[in-house]
């Protein structure tokens, strides 16, 4: 059964990428002469199980990568608002939401990801996360954020399988977590002093850190290993463009 798809690609070109570009949007951004989010778009169309797919985004921005199949619908807000917008519009009850900026995605990791996720059903919301060895492997002069637990170093994908029936009390505790994520103390808050000091001291589990965020939010999420370091290949930075670009000419 094949599920629908929501891009979140409004973000403007304000950040670390408008040295290397003139693009307005950052999902325009051109690499090796397509904008980024089009290589997006074919891995999820070439994947065979994903149906629809929404950009949220200027319209008029993303027009040249719309086709047969491929929407685009306008932002109203912040990315929770606009992840929102692009979920009502979805017709199948789990949703594949990815960002613009992942162009080594391909086919094949799109559908392990998805395959894993339905090995271990009843979850709302479905993360990928590949090892530090593994994305360290294949992209060594990728720089990755890694955070140390029970199993070992990890790092989290830019793809998601989200329910497209999410409780209204779900979204409201994402936006207060959203919300507090830039303040230590309101973070202490939601996530518990003596959480927060086992994450120091003890390093929870993947079991463990699902059980957490259960809580936390009120809706079952599951971390995905898998081996597909694309997952989690994003571009941030100048340095990440020249990492894709040398990886999309190579692989040509």
């Amino acid at each position: 059964m094949k599920v629908d798809a929501v891009i979140l690609a409004g973000r403007y070109n304000t950040g670390k990428l408008q040295a290397a570009s003139p693009a307005r949007l950052e999902a325009m951004i051109e690499i090796v002469g397509r904008p980024m989010v089009d290589y997006v778009i074919e891995a999820l169309v070439k994947s065979d199980v994903v149906g629809r797919i929404v950009l949220v985004g200027p319209g008029q921005e993303l027009e040249p990568v719309l086709r047969p199949g491929v929407f685009a619908v306008e932002p109203v807000g912040d990315v929770l608002a606009n992840l929102r917008r692009g979920m009502a519009t979805a017709e199948s009850e789990q949703v594949m939401v990815c960002t613009s900026d992942i162009p080594l995605l391909s086919p094949a990791s799109i559908r392990d990801f998805l395959h894993r996720c339905r090995q271990t059903p009843g979850a709302d919301f479905y993360m990928p996360v590949v090892s530090a060895h593994d994305a360290q492997e294949q992209y060594p002069e990728m720089k990755r954020t890694y955070g140390r637990i029970k199993e070992g170093r990890f790092t989290g994908g830019n793809i998601f399988l989200v329910s497209s029936r999410l409780p209204e009390t779900v979204w409201k505790r994402a936006e207060e977590f959203v919300a507090s994520r830039k303040s230590v103390f309101r973070l202490a808050s939601l996530l518990g002093l003596s959480y927060i000091l086992k994450l120091l001291v003890f390093r929870p589990s993947i079991p463990q850190l699902e059980a957490r965020v259960e809580k936390l939010l009120g809706a079952k999420c599951r971390a995905v290993l898998t081996p597909y370091v694309e997952l989690v290949v994003d571009c941030d930075k100048e340095s990440d463009l020249e990492v894709v670009e040398k990886a999309i000419k190579s692989s040509r």
